[in-house]
């Protein structure tokens, strides 16, 4: 069953909730139209259940469908990255 991911932008999160327990990514919005990602945080599952993964594709799908560029701060944001060419395109090399 696919997870219900949740794009928030008063707060700057894709959140995804379960059991009362909150996971998300967090991103912050700079000014030259790029974001910033800056922590991933999912609770832990048994068996694998790959939320913080689902939680990231959510959030670069979403900025590939809003023509953002992203930088990231996060370590498993990085790490998906890096598994994943099909957002190469994203990535905002400009520092």
């Amino acid at each position: 069953m696919p997870r219900t991911i949740i794009h928030n932008p008063t707060t700057h999160r894709f959140e995804y909730n379960e059991n009362g327990e909150t996971s998300y990514v967090a991103y912050r919005p700079l000014d030259n139209g790029v974001w910033l990602f800056e922590h991933t945080e999912a609770q832990p599952t048994p068996q694998g259940r790959a939320i913080a993964a689902d939680l990231v594709h959510a959030a670069l799908s979403e900025a590939q469908r809003q023509g953002v560029k992203v930088r990231t701060e996060c370590s498993f944001t990085i790490h998906y990255l890096a598994r994943h060419p099909e957002f190469a395109d994203l990535e905002d090399i400009t520092l």
